[in-house]
């Protein structure tokens, strides 16, 4: 009768910092509380920018590097500063814009990078499939960056617009 007694007691903590939420500290940076009410900051206003939590990650911008990284609920970077912008399209997932100028797909929920951010340009689809440009070859591929189908070029021109 012990273990699971000591089992939620575990947990019970760790579940309590998973609903981090984005609070603008009065000094115009950005930080997370346990509530919007709360008064400590769990992770303090340090950024210019910031996402909502997913399984216990952020995405969050730096103004000095100019890029967005990825922090755990510990205010630590677990992905670096590396992206120029990032765009929520479904299920977690995000179009990120690499700091060379490349596209690729980033999971949240996962922490990782699902398609490399290697492509010319990459277009989200409701299904969880993704169109990936990359000079000029076009493929659709899945959630998981499984190539499905190659896709005969000339495109529209406004397509990647």
């Amino acid at each position: 009768m012990k273990k699971p007694f000591l089992l939620i007691f575990v947990l019970l903590p760790m579940l309590a910092v998973a609903n981090l939420v984005p609070v603008q500290h009065k000094n115009g940076k950005w930080g997370f509380k346990e509530s919007e009410n709360s008064e400590q900051f769990v992770i303090k206003p340090q950024f210019a920018q910031v996402g909502q939590f997913v399984n216990g990650h952020a995405f969050v911008w730096e103004k000095g590097s100019y890029l967005w990284g990825v922090i755990n609920t510990n205010g630590k970077f677990v992905i670096t500063p590396q992206y120029r912008s990032v765009k929520h399209v479904a299920n977690n997932c995000y179009v990120v814009l690499s700091d060379n100028g490349k596209k690729g797909v980033f999971n949240l929920s996962e922490c990782r990078d699902v398609i490399s951010a290697k492509y010319d340009d990459v277009i989200a689809f409701k299904s969880g499939e993704y169109l990936l440009k990359m000079g000029d070859h076009c493929y659709v591929v899945d959630a998981s960056g499984n190539v499905k189908y190659n896709v005969a070029l000339p495109l529209p021109n406004n397509l990647f617009a």
